[in-house]
């Protein structure tokens, strides 16, 4: 397979599909109470309405969600989980293990580590979903 490199301005409607697809995970993996909390009112008026926060909710680079993937085996992952050092609510996601999609659901606004991560793969030839545990 080859690779190629492209260099593109992430629009305001990409952001917001990432985000929404972060925010839904949360919902899913901790219910519909812990994603109501006030903590998520930021990136959930962001999601739905389109207004901008202050800072930069969406990030991207090349490092992978899951580390040294064996070869031929592509999948998506998503991750959920709390940077403590920064007080974040983080989300990660990735389509094909080429990028990693980093949302920010939350910052700040927590006493304590609202809850422990976790994350889930999908392998594209095995139809399986796998469990995953985030490294933070």
């Amino acid at each position: 397979m080859e690779r190629f490199e492209s260099k593109a301005l992430l629009g305001e409607k990409f952001s917001r599909c990432i985000a929404k697809i972060g925010f839904n995970y949360l919902a899913s993996q901790y219910g519909a109470a812990t994603a109501r909390m006030p903590q998520f009112d930021v990136v959930r008026r962001f999601i739905r309405y389109g207004e901008a926060p202050r800072d930069r909710v969406l990030t991207v680079d090349a490092q992978p969600i899951i580390a040294n993937l064996p070869d031929g085996v592509l999948g998506h992952a998503i991750t959920i989980g709390w940077q403590a050092e920064t007080k974040t609510v983080l989300a990660q996601v990735s389509f094909h293990g080429w990028a990693r999609y980093q949302v920010k659901l939350a910052v700040g606004g927590f006493i304590l580590e609202p809850f422990r991560g976790r994350g889930h793969f999908f392998d594209l030839t095995s139809k399986e979903i796998e469990p995953l545990t985030p490294a933070w």
